[in-house]
């Protein structure tokens, strides 16, 4: 029996339950919206008015939990609930990806690229800006949030340097080339290289391309050890390849939406692994 844990608008969970359908594997998703509502847990139980599941029956749990909106108060049962989810996640028996603590690494990226070490991969030079105006930098940059906080990455223009910054940016030197996500599963690598105009592909206006790719041995190396050094199974590591063939390392993202990569795949090879993994 596979958990699935997060919420029912999440489109990867969604996309996984959907090929676990399709493989007929036992399976329960726990929709934590409803934690303390119509589900509840125990130390040893997750149950409704009509289902009980003994956390022994559980092989592997897929974790994409969401923590609870900061902006709200909720009854303290929820919190307690919310408690007990988070013990059951970090202290099953069953293969977890991810456990929270390591998924929390991309907190911030700062702390996580010091955490990782590589011999292959390069890691940008990167700067924090805070409360002050932008200095001159050397070199084309881009900006991003520091924090897991999702923004757009976007190449600083001479306009932005008369706005004054009052909350930390992270600045890291441009580097043109070949977007790369390398979606990591144990010690499995599926990379695929995107192609664009746009610094940021997610946000593309323009034609974006996949392509399925080889990683020289090393580098997929590097990243499967990434992934281990951050505490994660699984992960979607994002490389740029350089011009001159150098390889770099932006961050590594503990809770990859692969769902939006492999539909560009001709396989469900990431799916696939994902499950083996979780069925051992």
């Amino acid at each position: 029996m596979i958990l699935l844990i997060g919420i029912k608008e999440d489109p990867t969970l969604n996309y996984f339950s959907q090929y676990l359908q399709k493989r007929n594997e036992k399976f329960y998703f726990l929709d934590q919206s409803e934690l303390g509502i119509k589900i509840n847990v125990d130390t040893s139980t997750i149950y409704t008015s009509n289902m009980k599941l003994e956390l022994k029956e559980i092989t592997g749990i897929f974790n994409r939990v969401t923590g609870l909106n900061p902006n709200v108060t909720y009854p303290n049962y929820r919190y307690a609930q919310m408690s007990l989810l988070y013990h059951l996640i970090e202290s099953s028996d069953a293969k977890v990806a991810n456990k929270l603590v390591p998924g929390s690494t991309n907190f911030s990226k700062p702390f996580q690229l010091n955490l990782i070490s590589t011999k292959k991969l390069r890691i940008p030079r990167s700067y924090i800006v805070a409360n002050a105006y932008l200095p001159i930098f050397e070199e084309e940059v881009i900006y991003k949030s520091v924090s897991s906080e999702r923004s757009i990455v976007q190449k600083l223009t001479s306009n932005d340097l008369e706005k004054p910054v009052t909350a930390p940016v992270l600045f890291q030197a441009f580097i043109k080339g070949d977007n790369i996500r390398v979606h990591v599963v144990n010690d499995q690598v599926f990379p695929l290289k995107i192609s664009t105009k746009s610094v940021d592909y997610r946000y593309a206006k323009g034609e974006i391309n996949f392509d399925l790719i080889e990683l020289p041995r090393e580098i997929a190396q590097e990243c499967i050890s990434i992934t281990k050094e951050c505490g994660l199974i699984f992960s979607g590591v994002d490389l740029i390849k350089s011009s001159k063939h150098n390889y770099y390392v932006l961050e590594v993202n503990p809770s990859p939406g692969y769902s939006y990569f492999e539909k560009e795949m001709s396989s469900e090879k990431i799916s696939e692994a994902l499950l083996n993994y979780l069925n051992c």
